[in-house]
């Protein structure tokens, strides 16, 4: 039971001031006082700080603005309540410029339970949420059950698809809604896996004919493969016969010219080291050059010897015959001596000098005439060594190309066709396996849709759980409205209409056993049937979620005095349980037997 204890409101409504009421006054409250003094405003506060609406379509909660007085802070409604073994503190707040538990309080809603702040909401939508989870009614259902404000749309009045969702709210059966929900949005998943199993097994269909088209294939490439490795062969061995037959006698050893041609380098090599013959030329031109200078002394030691003569007898001048002096012929004299003495010192090692010349030059002959001879003689031999290297060349490339003939062919023997068919057929195996588990995955998936299918057509449908659970309890109501038939002499029934797909409820009136339509009764009558409804309904919430409080707003307007004395009977009959029933009026000299009367 949600039992509502208090209420504080400060800038709602007529209320600008912060104002205090209890909510929690067991037995009948007559409030009664003029238009305007805000009795209806109290509970249409306790809805508005529990759902954040009004009970006022398009009305404003805060206070008039010629009505706020100069310290008005806002708007800010604190309701009291417990539920269970719990105590909650709600507050809401509308452009609230005071402080709220520390900081301003805007537009902010508060909720606390046992002393503590709800933290686990983040904002306000998430606080409504959680505040609605706490309450257990919906707006519509809480104006129907719990206050009943003036002029409102009553239960009676309601669609057929409204009194359903209503009916399912008091039964609690969103479960089954939400199992609806969530059994079309796991078929929507199971249907998106069967697509993605579907498209699975074709491309695994699609691997496992790729894999037996590619078998096909190397079936065919081991066919061209042995045919290709039998006429390589016969290529093979047909080459090394050829080859063998065309291959002549070995040639001879090639060691013994190679060694006399060993011995004539090394001969060639010692005559040029004995004389290098390649400055024969350059001894040559020396020899002349000596050979040259010596007949030159030669001859001018025998002019030296005229010239003595000459002037040793004559002393006149030997180019122009002019006469000379003694003293000139004497120092030219003396000169011819001394240089015919010099001329014969140098004649010597001239002389030397050409002998030595001309003996380089014969010996230089010589050996020219050795190297090249021996160079001939070295060239002839290298030439029979190229011409026998030669002759071992081909028969050594002859017996290389038959040893790789040989070697080609044992390889060719030995090469295999790779063959990758037997892990393509192990590839192969396994995707059949997958295919047929994909295949069984398919038939489960399509065995859970359909599961699905019955469960959603049926138990989940409108005419399925759902409807029977309603039926069970309507059937349950409409005793309880017997009930109150003694009091309000009409008898109300609720059906499911069984032939609409939505399976929408019904009210049926009766009077003296004979169906009346509800629009043909006045407003006194109309407010018996609205007064027992709402009764039934409130037995319903008994045991799942009931609460403490009734509120009827102007409940005796249109009565006469006897209806008047009928709904008193009702009230007073809905007492006993310990309910704190509000009438709200603005006749002020209203009053009810075994009332409380609150003064506003």
């Amino acid at each position: 039971m949600i039992k509502f204890e208090g209420i504080t409101l400060e800038g709602f409504g007529c209320w600008a001031k912060e104002f205090n009421f209890t909510l929690d006054r067991p037995g009948l409250n007559i409030m009664a006082a003029a238009n305007g003094k805000g009795k209806s405003t109290i509970f249409s506060a306790v809805v508005w700080v529990v759902f954040g609406k009004s009970l006022k379509a398009k009305s404003e909660v805060a206070t008039w603005h010629f009505k706020r007085p100069l310290n008005w802070r806002g708007t800010k409604v604190e309701l009291f309540f417990g539920k269970g073994d719990d105590d909650y503190h709600v507050i809401r707040c509308l452009d609230f410029k005071g402080k709220v538990e520390g900081a301003v309080g805007k537009n902010r809603l508060l909720i606390f339970k046992n002393g503590e702040e709800i933290l686990s909401a983040r904002d306000k939508r998430d606080s409504q949420s959680l505040l609605n989870g706490i309450i257990g009614y919906s707006f519509e259902l809480f104006t129907n059950a719990v206050i009943f404000p003036q002029k409102a749309k009553r239960f009676i009045e309601e669609s057929g698809t409204d009194k359903r969702k209503m009916f399912e709210e008091i039964f609690d059966l969103g479960w089954i809604t939400l199992a609806l929900d969530k059994a079309k949005v796991k078929k929507k998943e199971y249907e998106v896996e069967l697509a993605e199993y579907n498209t699975d097994l074709v491309a695994v269909n699609t691997e496992i004919a790729g894999k037996n088209e590619f078998l096909d294939h190397l079936a065919k490439e081991a066919s061209k493969f042995k045919d290709a490795k039998l006429a390589e062969i016969a290529r093979i061995e047909k080459g090394i016969e050829v080859k063998t037959l065309n291959l002549k006698t070995s040639p001879p050893d090639s060691m013994v010219l190679a060694t006399e041609i060993e011995t004539i380098s090394m001969g060639l090599v010692a005559v040029k080291n004995e004389v290098p013959y390649i400055d024969l030329d350059v001894n040559k031109k020396g020899m002349e050059r000596w050979d040259r200078q010596y007949n030159n002394c030669k001859a001018d030691i025998i002019k030296t010897k005229v010239d003595i003569e000459h002037y040793s007898t004559h002393n006149t001048c030997e180019v122009c015959d002019s006469v000379l002096t003694d003293e000139k012929v004497e120092i030219l004299l003396a000169d011819a001596k001394l240089t015919l003495g010099t001329l014969e010192v140098s004649l010597g090692p001239l002389r030397l000098n050409t002998f030595e010349y001309t003996q380089l030059v014969n010996r230089g002959s010589k050996l020219r005439k050795e190297v090249f001879q021996r160079t001939e003689l070295l060239n002839m031999k290298s030439s029979e060594l190229r011409i026998l290297d030669s002759q071992i060349s081909d028969y050594n490339l002859a017996q290389e190309k038959i040893s790789g003939l040989e070697a080609s062919l044992e390889k060719e023997k030995a090469t295999k066709f790779n063959d990758i068919s037997p892990g393509i057929r192990k590839t192969l195996r396994t995707l059949e396996k997958e295919a047929t588990e994909i295949g069984y995955d398919i038939e489960d998936m399509e065995n859970s849709i359909e599961q699905l299918n019955w469960v959603i057509s049926n138990p989940l449908s409108p005419a399925g759980l759902k409807s029977y659970i309603i039926n069970t309890m309507i059937e349950y109501l409409n005793q309880r409205l017997l009930h109150y038939q003694k009091f309000i002499k009409f008898e109300i029934k609720l059906l499911v209409d069984m032939d609409l797909a939505r399976k929408d409820i019904r009210t049926i009136v009766e009077l003296e056993g004979n169906p009346v339509l509800f629009e043909d009764l006045s407003g006194g009558e109309k407010q018996l049937i609205y007064i027992a409804l709402a009764f039934g309904l409130a037995d319903l919430l008994q045991d799942k979620n009931s609460t403490n409080i009734a509120v009827f707003d102007e409940l005796f307007e249109s009565l006469d005095v006897m209806n008047t004395e009928v709904i008193s009977d009702l009230l007073q009959d809905r007492t006993e349980g310990g309910s704190s029933i509000y009438v709200i009026t603005h006749k002020q000299d209203f009053a009810l037997r075994n009332s409380n009367q609150i003064e506003i």
